[in-house]
């Protein structure tokens, strides 16, 4: 949409893509990624006219990516759904896309590493969840992520969503009617 949302017009990534997207990221007016099922990921340079689909070594094909997030145009995580034993399910950039490095939760059960959502304020600070009910943290960029506790032990379901409004504030959502802040 160009015109705050009236009227929206189809972009396609790709003519051959038979990837389902699930996450996008503007980083400003022309830089954005998206990624999704498949292992796919695209980078805009032009504000969407054009995607280059993005080559990542490390990620398995067929790999379910949950979730892009870039904080400027050249760092950003991925987060993957998709687990093959105690493999990593989190890639990050620091060249805009062209190298990838994997990084993971630290957790020892292989589940755990399936990540649906995350919010990365800047470089350093950012929030993650998993099959887990809690969210993780990491303040050195996602080298390391440590479990957080929520308000009442919450063991019921999963959270399916965090936003972080700024380093102390931040929502969660997830199964059986559950909002925390």
């Amino acid at each position: 949409s160009t015109n705050s949302g009236i009227n929206w017009g189809i972009v396609s990534p790709s003519p051959t893509s038979v990837a389902d997207f699930y996450s996008i990221d503007m980083v400003d007016d022309n830089t954005g990624f998206i990624c999704g099922s498949k292992s796919a990921v695209y980078k805009t340079t032009n504000g969407g006219i054009n995607w280059d689909s993005l080559i990542i070594l490390n990620i398995p094909a067929g790999s379910i990516l949950t979730e892009v997030d870039f904080v400027n145009s050249q760092t950003g995580w991925i987060f993957s759904r998709y687990v093959t034993g105690y493999d990593s399910t989190i890639y990050k950039t620091t060249n805009g896309g062209t190298n990838w490095f994997k990084q993971k939760l630290n957790t020892s059960v292989s589940s755990a590493n399936n990540i649906y959502s995350a919010c990365m304020l800047d470089e350093n600070n950012g929030w993650c969840l998993n099959n887990k009910p809690r969210p993780w943290k990491t303040t050195n960029g996602g080298t390391n992520w440590d479990s957080t506790k929520l308000g009442d032990n919450y063991l019921a379901g999963l959270l399916y969503d965090i936003k972080m409004v700024d380093a102390m504030t931040g929502y969660c959502v997830g199964a059986n009617n559950r909002v925390y802040k």
